[in-house]
């Protein structure tokens, strides 16, 4: 049980050093948070389990803070099959699917990005706060075609 405990304490660190800005660190917090789930012991941490697009989606947008653009994609793209089985709420789809459409539009890839935008936009139906963000890609991505 205390490692069940500890690993739900990584998890939460991990977050805590995101929004500090300290993206090393969170990254390879939630990575080793990420290794004792999916070991033997994994099942019990029930918690961990259940936040684990959030960790995805964590290690995405650390990782494109970082410049690396690929492996950034990689756990979102991890992330986008958990929405795809289990609707993550509004602001965690916003911030996946806004990432992803960041690193495409930054990776030159506007096709990719617009079909994004399109699952943004109707994201951003629900969260107006999000529509200049919206637009804003939506400018990027029509300069860069």
């Amino acid at each position: 049980e205390s490692e069940t405990v500890s690993v739900e304490l990584m998890v939460n660190l991990g977050f805590a050093l995101a929004k500090q800005n300290r993206y090393r660190d969170a990254i390879d917090t939630l990575e080793a948070a990420l290794d004792f789930v999916d070991g033997p012991k994994g099942v019990d941490s029930a918690l961990v389990q259940a936040k684990r697009p959030e960790v995805f989606i964590a290690l995405g947008d650390a990782l494109y803070q970082l410049g690396e653009f690929k492996e950034a994609e990689r756990y979102l793209l991890k992330a986008m099959n958990f929405d795809h089985f289990d609707r993550l709420d509004l602001t965690t789809q916003y911030n996946l699917y806004g990432t992803l459409c960041e690193i495409y539009v930054r990776e030159k890839k506007p096709a990719h990005a617009k079909g994004i935008l399109v699952t943004l936009k109707n994201i951003a139906r629900s969260l107006p706060e999000a529509a200049e963000h919206v637009q804003s890609l939506e400018e990027q991505i029509k300069s860069a075609t």
